[in-house]
């Protein structure tokens, strides 16, 4: 990863606002300066990698050190057990699998991000 100082998004930081409600967003916020797991879903695979980019850059200048995966390939799914400290983005129909339920009981933060149709760069 670049130092933060060549870091340059190419997106509106505005998507997470218009995905999710504010209290969501501050919980996104303490769950990343607190360095808690966060599950980011949707029925868009775009979606949580675009809020995942997005919300990042509100926690500047304080940096995430841990994994992140942007977009989780269905036969990944086993990841959301991991022990690590992670931020991830899933497709909707994981909600039924065991793996989730784990993610769910564990404490972590999990939130569906809505879709907005076609948000333009």
């Amino acid at each position: 990863m670049p130092p933060r100082g060549d870091l340059h998004l190419d997106v509106r930081l505005n998507y997470p606002l218009l995905c999710l409600s504010i209290d969501n967003i501050l919980k996104v916020i303490a769950a990343l300066l607190s360095e808690q797991t966060i599950v980011f879903t949707s029925s868009n695979y775009s979606m949580p990698a675009l809020a995942i980019q997005c919300l990042l850059s509100y926690i500047s200048p304080f940096e995430w050190h841990h994994s992140i995966v942007p977009t989780v390939p269905d036969n990944f799914i086993d990841i959301l057990g991991a022990l690590s400290i992670n931020i991830l983005g899933c497709h909707s129909n994981w909600h039924e699998s065991p793996e989730f339920t784990n993610v769910r009981s564990s404490g972590s933060l999990s939130l569906e991000i809505a879709n907005f149709g076609n948000l333009s760069m």
